[in-house]
């Protein structure tokens, strides 16, 4: 059964109009039953509920009254021109629009949903206002550029710009790779984006196996102490079995670190190179989970001595 609700729509004169709304409707479409109803186009209303202005892709959720305030119509002809025009024309015909255009934050908010590098010519305080930056860089990550220098670092703000531009990640400042926030939920995306980070949170544990969890690959970037690190890698192929190839070359090579590596995953055996042959290794994966056999080279010494030492005939 379709939800429909009244709205009364008053001016500053007094009573405008009552318009039945559906539920789903967005504020654009309650502009254009308004429009129907009054005569006064869509592109020249704002309608403010209670204290906020709403944007046209909101939906209302329980307000019954609304208040409509009269654009002028310089600004309700920019906004028809933004909503007609194609993406690439947007940048430009914010850039040509009068100082009050560009300080109007539908205007903005509409130029730069068509184009996010429109940003650039929006006024100053348009580009610190985190709303207008996240409609920018969500259409392109590249706008990132353009915001105000605060927000450039801000979590939702880089995240959103990567997110669907990896390669913007060429114009974050410096602080911002070391933030650790900003890190991990850059890592939540991809684990590869740990290569971006500051040296002091390659050398993190938490930021580092986060990024693992996510690609197991992104170990190539952690720091060296890390890989160096017993536990930590122990903890890592815990997690992931390939872990081991990433492991410093002294701990790949030591006997009773794959020996106690086999012990957490038995999955590994398959990475261990020539300890996968080591009969005290396999013997160690086998008293973990006999089904590691299959994992083993098909080395018939080795895998006779794992099977005799556990106590299999």
């Amino acid at each position: 059964m379709v939800s429909l609700m009244a709205l009364d729509v008053d001016g500053i004169g007094g009573h405008i109009c009552t318009v039945t709304a559906r539920e789903e409707w967005t504020v654009r479409n309650i502009k254009e039953a308004i429009e129907m109803k009054s005569g006064i186009p869509a592109d020249e209303q704002r309608l403010v509920s209670g204290y906020q202005e709403l944007k046209d892709s909101h939906r209302l959720k329980t307000s019954k009254s609304l208040t409509l305030l009269r654009r002028t119509p310089e600004e309700a002809e920019m906004l028809q021109r933004l909503r007609k025009c194609a993406s690439e024309k947007a940048p430009r015909l914010l850039r040509a629009a009068p100082k009050t255009l560009r300080a109007d934050r539908e205007v903005v908010l509409r130029a730069v949903e068509k184009s996010g590098v429109a940003l650039q010519f929006a006024d100053e305080s348009l580009r610190g206002d985190k709303e207008v930056v996240m409609a920018a860089v969500s259409q392109t990550g590249h706008a990132i550029q353009h915001a105000a220098e605060e927000l450039r670092s801000d979590r939702d703000v880089v995240v959103a710009a990567l997110k669907g531009s990896p390669e913007a990640w060429m114009l974050l400042p410096p602080q911002c790779t070391a933030n650790k926030d900003v890190m991990l939920a850059l890592i939540n995306l991809s684990g590869r984006h740990l290569q971006l980070a500051d040296s002091c949170l390659k050398a993190d544990p938490d930021v580092v196996m986060a990024a693992l969890r996510s690609d197991v690959f992104s170990l190539q970037a952690a720091a060296d102490e890390l890989r160096r690190d017993r536990d930590f890698m122990l903890a890592a192929i815990c997690q992931k079995p390939m872990a081991f190839l990433f492991a410093a070359d002294e701990l790949q090579q030591d006997r009773d670190f794959a020996i106690e590596a086999v012990k957490q995953n038995p999955r590994v055996l398959r990475y261990l190179g020539k300890l996968q042959q080591d009969v005290m290794v396999i013997s160690a994966a086998t008293k973990s989970s006999g089904s590691a056999m299959h994992l083993a080279w098909e080395d018939e010494e080795a895998i006779g001595t794992g099977i005799c030492n556990i106590g299999y005939h």
